[in-house]
């Protein structure tokens, strides 16, 4: 038997295989869960934190939107609100939105630059070959002073410590598993700190949903440790700022 390799330019066969999986029924369905519901809470609480819900006249995007978003109109009723994504499955379900847009944005934002206040980018990062490259796009596009909220899986968690140790892969590192076999760049709180930095963002705080961890076929989860040991929870729920000029 002969075997045919094919090379292909890995963004876009990464962008593929996104599109494939999310394109199936019931792909997003893990988002209504606990933990994502808890991830989501912790994000708009922290984006509040540094942007009044009240404040007028702002322009928020939310790239990779959900069923619920930091910055969608619940939050900011006054704001143009703008969902981009690759998926047209997923913009169908994106509501409390001004304007969608489908759109690869491993190949640019289709927004001029310094015409953004804020954005929410929801486990989004981790399915990208170029992080650095999307980064930028975001520093390019928000004007001086703008935010960039990031939620991504933590591989770092205190339940993962304990599995390194016994020689075991950290759980968003699973080449076999449905969906987190997307994940193909992992993050610790202070790598995207540094990546954050790589591209002129100033992390501004760092927060988590829960510290988890599974026993005997239950999950626990702890929201309490996770406010005093951010960087051991589950998601890492980080915002940066670009500088004032």
């Amino acid at each position: 038997m002969s075997w045919e390799y094919v090379m292909t330019d890995p963004a876009k066969q990464a962008l593929r295989a996104n599109q494939e999986h999310y394109a199936k029924p019931g792909a997003f369905e893990y988002i209504s869960s606990i933990y994502h519901s808890r991830r989501t809470q912790v994000a708009t609480e922290l984006l509040h934190a540094h942007l009044a819900p009240t404040s007028a006249n702002l322009v928020l995007v939310d790239i990779g939107p959900g069923d619920s978003s930091p910055v969608g109109k619940e939050s900011y009723p006054q704001a143009v609100r703008i969902a981009i994504d690759a998926s047209a499955e997923a913009l169908e379900g994106a509501t409390g939105f001004t304007t969608k847009i489908c759109a690869d944005v491993t190949a640019g934002l289709p927004l001029d630059s310094a015409s953004v206040d804020a954005i929410f980018c929801g486990e989004l990062i981790e399915h990208l070959f170029d992080p650095r490259r999307f980064l930028d796009e975001c520093h390019r596009v928000l004007v001086p002073g703008g935010l960039l909220l990031v939620t991504t899986p933590n591989i770092a968690t205190l339940q993962d410590r304990l599995r390194f140790l016994l020689g075991k892969a950290p759980r968003h590192i699973d080449p076999l598993h449905d969906y987190i076999r997307l994940h193909i760049r992992p993050f610790t709180p202070e790598l995207l700190d540094r990546a954050f930095s790589s591209v002129g963002f100033r992390t501004l705080d760092v927060r988590s949903n829960f510290v988890d961890f599974h026993r005997r076929g239950k999950r626990y989860n702890l929201p309490l440790l996770a406010r005093v040991f951010p960087r051991l929870g589950g998601t890492i729920i980080a915002i940066g700022q670009k500088p004032d000029d």
